[in-house]
């Protein structure tokens, strides 16, 4: 309460928040005093749980001009705060100090807000910064008097954030602000989260918020005062009586009506009536309203069931079982809820989008047809300004004057068929009811906003869909033809008032479609009719992307009875747990190698089985767990005759590459290539498969799309598998990549035939010189290794060869009893079978033949 000039040489300005209360007597009542305090101070507002914005189109639509010099991307850097400036907004004081005071504000509060919501569109900016400026418009300027005291504002409840940030504006500009808010619900923790422009004093009970006190003690003032003056009032000049026996002042264009302040010292905002359990009063005046305006015939609209919607929409009313005709038609009429995509044997995708494509084209030729594919577009500047300014600055009680004031003002669309009209009117009147039963804090001022937004929308598109033309030659009747009913189809997300219009058009006899492709987007349908009463409910078996509406048809094939009945043979025969597979079954899995450690004898056994065959196999989870031979063979055996047979019989089985000589991998890249591919790294260390298949080096275009992504996934394995002794740095990891982008073609194809359940490929390496493998050869060898082909290297040297860069515990190790040097490879088409096998180890123990 302390005026500015007693808070120093630099007066500041109060900012905070009271959240709930202690005990609740002594908080009312300081609430109470603190009122009637700030009320002498002649400079004070009160906001009762809401900050009321303007309805006035002319002013929304000057203010939206505002924008139009400023683009988007450059708000950030003040150039809407410049035009704003260049158009006298922030002039309201002689004094430039206090002008560039609040330009700075603004740019506070925006800049501020630009910071919490990251990156809003345009229409989410372009609704804040209407807002803030409605709101300045109408509460920012208004203290020009010579008080001692700055202006003063009291916020009673829980503010919504775009009110937060009018409050922090207001703060900014030399209000001191206060926030009552009985309740734990403080949206300020998301914008203000840091305190940074407010403090905040907790208590720890909670009450339900209710009228501002202040507020109470003044209606029941004013009640005294109605009930003391209410026979003069009925012949005051300005008001009419009427039927139902209620005096209201008369709606005209000469005199509009206001409310008197309680006190001409303050500006009180209290919140637009809430709408509640209607009284007897409001229940009386209600059926009154019904026997004198919507007791006339009108159409009988039944919701009708199907699960073909797409077949059955096109059926003729008349053809409808439950249709009655005139002179008071039954209309059985649907309104359905598509969502998700059915399945078939066939391109189910491109089958959905060519059977909305079919049914638009059909509709569209029948003429009385509606498509909303990108929502339906709110009420123009044009169509606003054809509302009464009279009935928008109305002083509504509740909803059923609205309704009343509504019709009286005759604003609904004439379609010069009574039926019709008349059903236009209830229709109306069914809406704003269920718009009222649906939204939990509709106050009036919300039911009017629904309300003329309502006849906007009726007035834009009921000429459209009961045109004059579609009358109903064949009785010589000049009403409307109802045997065949307008269609309306929406596509896409869909937002809450939209769904009361589509609700409206249903009422009228029209048959609704709603459709999307994902689940998500029937959660607006879920809040609205949670239990299917008003929309039947199609929910199919697939979610897709929603895209857009589809321009024409898409190419597709479709399956024969026989191969039908193939396909549906295979999926009991052949799957992951009956053991029979077909060929590349699996090329979409991945794999996952179990190298087995085995004995010399048990590698030539296993050499040549299958995966399916092997111990460890499995298939689960999208994977192929494939058993594979990882080995070194050091030395040579007693009998060298021995050793090149076990060579030669390793080497026939097929698609198996025998190495003759090491180094084998070859470099075809330059050092300037390794450091030039840094940019296929993404910010995890690991390769981008969209960058990699753009580089230049990248050879596996050419493979099908599943092959390429386990090449590259494959890849991502080896940098994260632990495989090597070295240190995996991003050199090295370059290195990976490029070793394995650039393989030779040979490997590549082993890799192509790979059929994982079946034949595993395999490479052979034979070393018999001290020129051992380079860091690229063990690189491919772990590559092909973590693939899961079969991997055996012959070094009779006994020289250390891959336990240079792999890890030992990753292969076998076999030594035979004898070493050789400089041992030729002799041409294995040569070598003699040996006509009588050798006897392993255990028959040579136990004598077995």
């Amino acid at each position: 309460m302390s005026p500015l000039a007693e808070r120093g040489t630099s007066p500041y300005t109060y900012f905070y928040r009271i959240i709930g209360y202690e005990d609740q007597r002594e908080y009312l009542a300081n609430i109470k005093e603190l009122d009637e305090k700030l009320k002498l101070t002649g400079n004070y507002i009160v906001f009762d749980k809401t900050i009321p914005v303007s309805t006035d189109s002319v002013t929304i639509e000057r203010v939206r001009k505002l924008f139009e010099p400023a683009p988007l991307k450059d708000y950030r850097n003040g150039a809407l705060i410049n035009v704003l400036e260049s158009k006298g907004f922030f002039s309201v004081s002689s004094d430039i100090r206090v002008n560039q005071r609040i330009k700075q504000a603004f740019g506070i509060v925006l800049n501020h807000y630009l910071k919490n919501e990251k990156s809003p569109n345009l229409s989410i900016l372009m609704n804040f910064c209407t807002k803030i400026l409605l709101w300045f418009g109408d509460y920012g300027k208004h203290n020009r008097n010579k008080s001692p005291y700055n202006p003063k504002v009291i916020y009673w409840g829980s503010p919504q954030k775009h009110e937060i940030y009018f409050l922090i504006l207001m703060s900014l500009i030399g209000y001191d602000v206060l926030v009552l808010n009985t309740s734990f619900k403080d949206k300020f923790e998301k914008v203000d989260k840091d305190n940074q422009f407010s403090m905040v004093i907790k208590h720890s009970k909670e009450l339900l918020i209710d009228d501002f006190p202040g507020r109470k003690i003044q209606e029941q003032e004013n009640t005294k005062t109605d009930t003391n003056t209410n026979t003069a009032a009925k012949t005051r000049t300005g008001t009419r009586a009427n039927p139902s026996g209620l005096v209201r002042p008369a709606l005209n264009s000469e005199t509009p009506v206001t409310k008197a302040s309680a006190d001409d010292s303050i500006r009180r905002v209290a919140s637009p009536k809430e709408e509640s359990v209607p009284t007897n009063r409001a229940l009386n005046r209600q059926k009154d309203l019904t026997a004198r305006l919507l007791n006339d015939p009108v159409l009988v609209v039944k919701l009708k069931r199907t699960e073909k919607i797409f077949e059955e929409i096109l059926v003729p009313l008349n053809s409808r079982t439950g249709y009655v005709g005139e002179p008071y038609p039954i209309l059985p009429a649907y309104f359905v809820r598509y969502i998700g995509v059915p399945s078939s044997t066939d391109d189910w995708e491109a089958e959905y989008y060519n059977s909305l494509y079919n049914l638009d084209k059909t509709l569209r030729m029948s003429g009385l047809y509606l498509k909303f594919s990108e929502g339906i577009p709110a009420p123009s500047a044009e169509e606003s300004a054809l509302i009464p300014h009279n009935l928008i600055s109305y002083a509504f009680q509740d909803r059923f004057e609205i309704i009343e004031q509504t019709l009286r003002a005759k604003l609904l669309p004439q379609t010069y068929d009574e039926l019709l009209d008349n059903t236009i009117r209830k229709t109306f009147v069914d809406i704003v009811h269920l718009f009222a039963e649906k939204s939990s804090n509709a106050n009036t001022s919300i039911l009017l906003n629904f309300s003329l937004k309502l006849i906007s929308w009726l007035n834009r598109y009921v000429p459209q869909l009961f045109p004059r033309l579609n009358r109903n030659r064949k009785s010589g009747n000049p009403g409307q033809n109802y045997e065949h009913n307008p269609k309306v189809l929406f596509y896409g997300p869909i937002k809450a008032h939209e769904i009361f219009l589509l609700t409206a058009f249903h009422k009228l006899g029209c048959d609704v479609l709603y459709v999307h492709s994902e689940e998500e987007g029937d959660k607006p349908f879920q809040s609205f009719d949670e239990e299917n009463a008003l929309t039947h409910l199609i929910r199919n078996r697939h979610n897709l992307s929603l895209a857009p509406f589809p321009q024409g048809e898409r190419l597709i094939r479709k399956s024969t009875i026989a191969y039908n009945a193939s396909k549906e043979i295979e999926e009991v025969i052949y799957s992951e747990e009956v053991g029979l597979f077909k060929p590349w079954q699996f090329e979409s899995y991945g794999t996952q190698p179990i190298t087995l450690k085995t004995t010399y004898d048990e590698l030539k056994i296993l050499w040549k089985e299958p995966v399916k065959l092997r111990p460890e196999f499995k298939i689960q989870n999208k994977k192929v767990y494939v058993p594979n031979l990882f080995a070194k063979i050091n030395g040579v055996s007693e009998d060298l005759n021995d050793y090149w047979q076990d060579l030669k019989e390793l080497s026939s089985a097929s698609n198996t590459k025998l190495i003759e000589a090491v180094p084998f991998t070859k470099i075809t890249y330059s050092k300037q290539d390794l450091y030039q591919t840094s940019y296929l790294l993404n910010k995890k260390g690991l390769l981008e498969e969209f960058e990699a298949a753009k580089s230049r080096h990248y050879k596996f275009g050419h493979l099908k799309a599943p092959l390429q992504h386990f090449l590259i996934a494959k890849i991502n394995e080896l940098l994260l598998s632990e495989m090597f002794l070295g240190t995996v740095d991003k050199k090295f990891k370059l290195k990976i990549i490029m070793t394995i982008l650039t393989m030779d073609d040979e490997l590549l194809r082993l890799i192509e035939v790979f059929d994982y359940p079946q034949e595993v490929p395999k490479v052979i390496v034979y070393d018999n010189k001290k020129e051992t493998f380079t860091e690229s050869d063990s690189i491919m060898l772990a590559y092909l290794n973590l693939i899961g082909l079969d991997i055996v290297v012959f070094t009779p040297t006994n020289y250390k060869t891959i336990e240079h860069y792999i890890k030992p515990s990753l292969f076998d190790c076999h030594q035979l009893p004898f070493v050789k040097y400089d041992l030729q490879l002799p041409a294995l088409d040569s070598i003699q079978t040996n006509p009588t096998p050798k006897l392993g180890l255990l028959s040579r123990l136990f004598k077995l033949r």
